[in-house]
Parts: structure tokens; sequence; C-alpha cells
């Protein structure tokens, strides 16, 4: 019994490990492609239709990075882990959001940056 309970705690240990490293990276790539969408932005004068697309870039690329590492870290069930990387993604970006805005994310935008983030993570970990 005791020994079932060490290997619960050290799966969850595990659990908790990864989705700490995949929103670090997450968050590292997302940082860069904003830096670099930015630029962009200020020396090509895009649209706003044009920046929108970017953003749905980052969330779709960041949340790549996530399920990459997460299909790497977890050798079985790699789209599954890839797109729960993305949700707790889009979670960590949501209560930025929340904390930032002072509310959170409209709801028209809530669902693209969720199939974004969550189909770049899923995507993510089927290519680990």
């Amino acid at each position: 019994m005791k020994q079932a309970n060490r290997n619960m705690n050290s799966q969850m240990i595990n659990c908790l490990k990864m989705f700490l490293f995949t929103t670090l990276a997450a968050a590292l790539t997302a940082a860069v492609l904003l830096l670099l969408s930015a630029i962009l932005l200020e020396k090509l004068g895009l649209t706003s239709d044009q920046a929108q697309l970017l953003i749905f870039a980052v969330y779709i690329l960041s949340g790549l990075a996530a399920g990459l590492i997460a299909g790497k870290w977890q050798r079985e069930r790699k789209f599954m882990w890839g797109a729960l990387a993305g949700i707790v993604w889009l979670a960590v970006v949501f209560i930025i959001s929340l904390f930032m805005n002072g509310a959170a994310i409209d709801a028209k935008e809530l669902f693209p940056a969720f199939a974004c983030m969550v189909g770049g993570g899923m995507l993510g970990g089927m290519l680990a």
C-alpha cells in the first residue's frame, strides 16, 4: 500500500514538473514570437487583421512547443498530453490576461485561442 502511494506521488510530481516545464517553454516561445511580431508590425505597418493573424500564429506555435515537450516527456498518448499542455498554457494566458486587463479574454476571442493553443499542443504531441 505504501509503495502504491509512493508511485502515485512520484507520478504526480513528474506531471507537475512536466507542466511547469512545458509552460515555461511555451512562455519563452510566445515572448520571442511576440517580440518578432512587434518588430514586423513596426517595420511593415501591418493592419489589425494581419496583427490578429500573427497573434493566432503565436498561440499555435507556443502551444506546439508545449505539446512537443509534453509528448517527449510522456511516451504514450502523446497527443493527449500535448492537448493538456495546451490547455494548461491557455489557462496561464487567461489568468495573466485577467490580472493585466482586469477582465478575462472576450468570449469571441476565447474559442479561437482555445482551438489554436490546444490544437497546437495536440499537434506538437503527435510530432514528438
